[in-house]
């Protein structure tokens, strides 16, 4: 297999805004992302996320690794009491039905990787 490059082409490489699935009050955050093909694999997904001020539902239930390129937010796993700080500069890894509570507090873009 070759290695699969997702190339900077700014705006025009991520899909239109469009709000969260599960918005928690207001405002609703809007997300979008630029996702780079894998055609030997459809149990990976790799791209670039970004998202806007709001708290969610995060329903992403498979293994993700991202590492938060800007930005500054918190994930609350569901059934937690321990809320988890994310600024620019961290990595992430989400074991498979990580479900909780997203509160993007500034503009946050990440690189991801799903697998599964």
């Amino acid at each position: 297999m070759k290695p699969v490059v997702l190339k900077n082409q700014g705006a025009d490489a991520f899909s239109s805004f469009m709000p969260v699935p599960k918005p928690i009050g207001e405002p609703v955050t809007n997300v979008r992302s630029a996702v780079a093909p894998v055609p030997e694999s459809e149990a990976v997904k790799m791209g670039i996320w970004e998202a806007t001020p709001g708290r969610w539902h995060r329903v992403i239930v498979k293994r993700e690794y991202s590492y938060f390129i800007d930005g500054h937010c918190f994930f609350t796993p569901h059934g937690s009491t321990e809320t988890i700080e994310i600024r620019a500069g961290d990595s992430v890894y989400f074991p498979e039905n990580s479900l909780g509570i997203w509160d993007i507090l500034e503009p946050t873009k990440k690189a991801f990787l799903i697998m599964g």
